[in-house]
């Protein structure tokens, strides 16, 4: 809004002479004629004579910049402070839950997950108000494996090293181990191009669980190997949960389906394995 000799009249400078007044008049009207330190002047002036409102919007009018320049700092600073704590998080200890449901508990403070989060990080890291434990219960398997999206999340973060534990549906275990392949698990390709190429190997394939999760005794021990050896899988690389474990029913996160049972899994390049160790004897096993 530029300053007129309205603005003038509204804002007392109509008690000015009337030759003065025609003269602010006729500089008005030819204002860009003028020298800029006589059009700072002229503002100057006009300016002292608005009220609190007219001097506000005369800002806002006359310097926009202002105000996208004090957004982009405040903008600029939040993300740098943002980066600075991030930098300064240390994760303790990572976990995916494959078909898990956290049930919402009415009675608890807040939900299971963000209750068994906090249960390991006062025993993984107590003292340490930078660090965290993740558990992400977001990874589904649609017709018996990895839907299409959790597959993608699964392999960036295990590739990445950022991945200490998977909870999975033992169909899956298997289907890694190379132990069976369900019908579900092969009709996933059944549709597609590829699948008379990859046939053969879906149904057949060689399969390493090794090449996925780390043997439990590497971690854990001969000896705890021997004393849970009814609960370690084919390959030796799974930890039988069952289909209602107590660790987990603590905190109302359950199998999405009621009859298949659970399997810890250690993941190979797990980058806490002492956290993962920690993380086992949490759920129960000595």
């Amino acid at each position: 809004m530029r300053l007129t000799e309205e603005d003038m009249k509204k804002n007392g400078s109509s008690d000015l002479p009337e030759e003065a007044e025609e003269s602010v008049e006729e500089k008005l009207r030819h204002r860009e004629s003028f020298s800029q330190k006589e059009r700072i002047r002229m503002d100057r002036q006009v300016f002292s004579s608005l009220d609190t409102g007219g001097k506000i919007q005369y800002l806002i009018d006359y310097y926009k910049w202002v105000p996208v320049a004090l957004a982009a700092l405040v903008l600029v600073i939040s993300v740098v402070a943002t980066s600075v704590r991030n930098a300064k998080k240390v994760t303790l200890f990572q976990a995916i839950l494959v078909d898990t449901v956290a049930m919402e508990n009415i009675t608890a403070d807040s939900d299971g997950t963000t209750r068994l989060q906090e249960d390991l990080k006062a025993i993984m890291g107590p003292d340490d108000p930078n660090s965290a434990v993740i558990i992400d219960t977001s990874y589904y398997t649609a017709n018996g494996a990895l839907s299409y999206d959790s597959s993608m999340m699964e392999s960036v973060r295990m590739a990445a090293g950022e991945l200490d534990v998977e909870i999975i549906p033992k169909f899956l275990y298997d289907f890694y181990s190379g132990t069976s392949v369900s019908e579900d698990a092969a009709s996933v390709f059944a549709d597609s191009e590829e699948y008379e190429s990859q046939e053969e190997e879906i149904l057949y394939g060689e399969r390493k669980i090794t090449d996925r999760y780390m043997p439990v005794s590497a971690l854990m021990g001969e000896e705890f190997a021997a004393k849970y050896s009814d609960l370690i899988l084919d390959g030796g690389c799974g930890i039988l949960l069952g289909t209602d474990n107590a660790g987990l029913a603590g905190y109302d996160i359950y199998g999405k389906k009621a009859d298949e049972p659970m399997v810890l899994a250690i993941c190979v390049n797990a980058p806490h394995p002492e956290q993962v160790a920690a993380f086992i004897r949490f759920m129960g096993f000595e």
